[in-house]
């Protein structure tokens, strides 16, 4: 149970509960209730722990994992090398920086990807049709931007192979979240499973989208159960 494993967490950092709620700006009844189970984990409770503290968010959800193993940061945070090859193109030329990341994103073929699942997986089209634009857009770019942080080690980064730099960063930047929601469609832990999906931001269905492979069968296999609140499965099964 998740909340358990918080107070497995809190208690290893050794604060009580009114101290750890106040390091995440909440009232300590809400942390209690959590650990007891009273209460469900929100979105806006989840983001608030793993931005204060170094936890495992797979370890928090679905018990695998090490508990303190940051590999799998909040989904906020975006890696070094990113943050290199971003501000380092900013300083050389800004809109060369817009068109690579635009033309990188674009020629991923996210969109293609997306609709080679649809007609197999009608989950996926429910959850990404919209947000698929986003992720390979502009806007997507200016998630970057907005995160540069100034770093001096930007020397030998080069404009010319800054594509295949970013393909590299992507291909190592991995969320987990598509394992995260593998393991608990197998497990058909509905709760996880759509608590999971609304807070998805852009880079996860991001992540998602690179990694769909890992849940196909998981998606196959929770068809049913899933179409009692995603109506659209049912339409779509019968077309």
């Amino acid at each position: 149970m998740i909340g358990d494993r918080l107070k497995e967490f809190r208690v290893a950092i050794g604060l009580s509960v009114a101290k750890f709620a106040s390091q995440i700006g909440v009232k300590d009844y809400k942390i209690r209730d959590c650990e007891a189970g009273k209460q469900r984990f929100d979105d806006e409770l989840l983001t608030s722990i793993t931005n204060k503290f170094d936890i495992n968010l797979k370890w928090l959800l679905t018990g695998n994992g090490d508990m303190f193993d940051i590999a799998i940061s909040n989904s906020n945070s975006i890696p070094r090398n990113i943050n290199m090859l971003v501000e380092k193109a900013v300083v050389l030329n800004p809109d060369a920086l817009q068109n690579t990341l635009v033309e990188f994103i674009i020629e991923s073929s996210v969109k293609q990807k997306l609709r080679s699942y649809d007609k197999s997986i009608p989950f996926a089209k429910y959850l990404f049709w919209n947000r698929y634009d986003t992720v390979a857009s502009y806007r997507f770019m200016q998630q970057l931007l907005k995160k540069i942080q100034k770093n001096t080690d930007l020397n030998n980064i080069q404009m010319e192979n800054s594509k295949q730099v970013l393909q590299k960063a992507l291909e190592e930047y991995d969320l987990g979240i598509a394992e995260f929601l593998k393991n608990s469609l197998q497990e058909k832990d509905k709760a996880t499973t759509f608590k999971l999906i609304e807070s998805l931001n852009d880079w996860d269905a991001y992540c998602i989208l690179k990694d769909i492979d890992l849940a196909i069968d998981a998606f196959e296999d929770s068809i049913n159960w899933l179409s009692f609140k995603l109506p659209i499965l049912k339409l779509k099964n019968k077309e």
